[in-house]
């Protein structure tokens, strides 16, 4: 099955609208105003990144925008169902520091992952015909 031919304006207008998307999603569930500010950081570095990758390995917007894509709407994808957990997890980091009791739970790190693995396939699949 060859993957769909989305041409790069297209790729910029999708990132964008992803980028909201993953804004909207996570910022929200946030409880303090610091892992708010942490978490709107993550498309700036995560777009800081995909230009050194660029830089380094030759790639175009063609190949970083799928992949950039996949990341900023496989996050939010990979928190669902575990906002709860994830806001009682952060309130408890930040009052009693870095704890066995505050990691997430083996689901909720199962279910990110996964769903981090099938978005990046998905995205390789799709820049299969770029490379």
């Amino acid at each position: 099955m060859q993957p769909p031919s989305i041409p790069t304006p297209a790729w910029w207008t999708i990132s964008v609208f992803a980028t909201v998307a993953f804004l909207m999603v996570t910022v929200p569930i946030m409880p303090t105003t610091r892992s708010r500010v942490q978490v709107s950081l993550a498309p700036v570095l995560a777009a800081l990144f995909a230009v050194a990758s660029a830089y380094a390995k030759h790639y175009g917007p063609e190949t970083l925008l799928p992949m950039y894509t996949a990341a900023m709407l496989g996050i939010p994808l990979g928190l669902l169902g575990h906002q709860r957990e994830l806001k009682q997890k952060i309130l408890d980091r930040e009052a009693h520091g870095e704890r066995p009791e505050n990691k997430p739970s083996g689901a909720a790190v199962a279910q990110l992952v996964g769903v981090l693995m099938v978005m990046a396939a998905l995205a390789v699949w799709i820049t299969s015909d770029t490379w």
